[in-house]
């Protein structure tokens, strides 16, 4: 007589792997949680430089509300060197701008600002340099430091133009430096350059001298 052996797999075999049905649902799963998590990276990246962006701007509003506050009530002051020579203490170039205010935190007398970049290649910083005006400094008088002020970072250019009268037959225009011996500028246009890829936005800062008045 014949027997009849039964091929049915024993449990333990059966249970040895996954079929393609199965790992064909796992692998869709694993695509679909990885979409989401890199979907969520993207997020929080994009999220993270709008903040960022956001901050930096407030940092511009601050710079540019400083700097016109301290245009509209620049004095014509003078100062003496130590040979005795008078010069406008208002000294203006392309680059850099320094000139006398009553800045709003230090108030009660006049103080120097002197904007102008610094450091080396091509990401600079806009810094401000604050000290208190001295027309002629005493001898044995004690001469405080200039402070520096951060006004903004990882600046790519910065480009300063006056409008006025030099007395130089030409009439009132805009120049790239003013030299008038004892006479402001009447407008002073304030541009700031970043970086291509750069989102921050400098428009330009035109501020009428002495304007804090009107």
């Amino acid at each position: 007589m014949t027997r009849v052996v039964s091929s049915t797999p024993s449990e333990t075999e059966s249970d040895a792997g996954f079929t393609l049905a199965e790992l064909l649902v796992a692998l869709a799963l694993m695509a679909v949680v990885l979409g989401l998590a890199s979907g969520g990276i993207r997020f929080g990246v994009r999220t993270w430089e709008a903040t960022r962006t956001i901050d930096r701007n407030d940092e511009l509003a601050a710079a540019r509300d400083m700097l016109a506050a301290c245009l509209k009530t620049a004095a014509p002051l003078s100062s003496v060197d130590d040979e005795g020579r008078v010069a406008l203490a208002f000294q203006g170039s392309r680059d850099r701008l320094s000139l006398v205010c009553p800045l709003g935190w230090k108030a009660g007398t006049y103080w120097r600002l002197d904007v102008h970049l610094s450091g080396s290649g091509p990401v600079l910083s806009l810094v401000a340099s604050t000290a208190p005006f001295q027309r002629r400094r005493r001898a044995r008088q004690i001469v405080m430091e200039a402070e520096s002020h951060l006004l903004a970072s990882q600046v790519a250019g910065l480009d300063i133009r006056y409008f006025g009268d030099l007395d130089d037959g030409a009439g009132a225009k805009f120049h790239d430096q003013w030299t008038h011996p004892n006479r402001l500028p009447q407008l002073v246009a304030v541009a700031v350059r970043f970086a291509g890829d750069d989102r921050r936005v400098w428009p330009v800062l035109a501020v009428a001298i002495g304007s804090s008045g009107s």
